[in-house]
């Protein structure tokens, strides 16, 4: 038996590895997995995946730990490796559109906010909307300028940490 036989049947597979009745099996035995993950560890630091395939097994690892610092996967195929690319880069774009949607609800309603007290209230100053108004552009500029990691996409807020909530 060739010793890449696995990797070879695992190249072949990628595109098309979390679809079909494989698939399903696949999804269930991660499913279940990550249950036993976070039943010896309820709140890990850090994850690691040998031989994460797709990423399927990280992404509901991902959304039952927020505290952790980290997760990664690595995988011999790669295959595997691109599909969990492209995969996480179609998340990255939907992530990315919803924090702009939500970035410019709450910073237009407090910039509208501000210039209709300002019309009731000499002491709104307008340095103050000029304040938020460049806040919004900070952040719509970071949001336009984030880029994928597998591991994570992060965002940079200059601010107070109570502002985001």
């Amino acid at each position: 038996m060739p010793p890449d036989r696995d990797l070879a049947a695992f190249e072949a597979r990628a595109a098309g590895y979390e679809q079909g009745w494989l698939g399903r099996l696949h999804h269930e035995i991660a499913d279940r997995t990550a249950d036993l993950t976070l039943k010896a560890q309820p709140s890990p630091q850090r994850l690691l995946d040998v031989g994460c395939g797709t990423g399927y097994l990280l992404r509901p690892l991902a959304s039952r730990c927020p505290e952790a610092d980290g997760l990664a996967g690595v995988d011999p195929a790669p295959a595997m490796i691109e599909a969990a690319t492209r995969f996480a880069e179609a998340q990255a774009a939907t992530l990315r559109q919803s924090a702009w949607n939500e970035m410019n609800h709450l910073l237009s309603h407090e910039v509208e906010r501000l210039q209709m007290l300002r019309l009731v209230n000499d002491h709104i100053r307008p340095q103050e909307i000029k304040m938020a108004q460049a806040q919004q552009r900070e952040l719509a500029t970071a949001l336009q300028q984030s880029r994928l990691r597998l591991d994570a996409l992060r965002l940079i807020w200059k601010g107070p940490p109570e502002a985001l909530k």
